[in-house]
């Protein structure tokens, strides 16, 4: 009986395991709903890679000088009917610190960083 019991009680936790597992929210990426508002926040130590998803919903990638643990900005408000998805990179690929951050509506959504030798990259989405 105790054989039972014991083996029941492990049949349990294996069950519960799996479905814990199976409920566990997995990452993805961000969505926005028409009218918020989107920031990005992009740091960075030196003349960095930037790749992001600008207000039209496009991939738009340009070059920018952060030198001096400088930040970069971009803002805008999202208009597509349905919403739409957000996502920015940072590359320094001389390497040291680089971030990025997504707030909707003031909240953060969204942040990673890297802070590699030699080559550095960070992205959110």
């Amino acid at each position: 009986m105790k054989k039972f019991f014991t083996r029941a009680a492990v049949a349990a936790i294996a069950v519960a395991g799996i479905a814990g597992a199976v409920s566990t929210p997995t990452a993805g990426a961000v969505s926005t709903d028409q009218y918020d508002r989107v920031r990005y926040v992009m740091c960075g130590n030196d003349d960095v890679t930037i790749d992001m998803q600008n207000v039209y919903g496009n991939s738009e990638q340009f070059t920018k000088n952060l030198s001096g643990s400088k930040c970069a900005y971009y803002d805008f408000t999202e208009s597509g009917e349905y919403g739409g998805f957000v996502a920015v990179s940072v590359v320094d690929e001389n390497g040291g610190p680089v971030s990025c951050k997504i707030y909707v509506n003031g909240q953060v959504v969204s942040k990673s960083n890297d802070s590699s030798d030699y080559y550095s990259y960070a992205s959110c989405y």
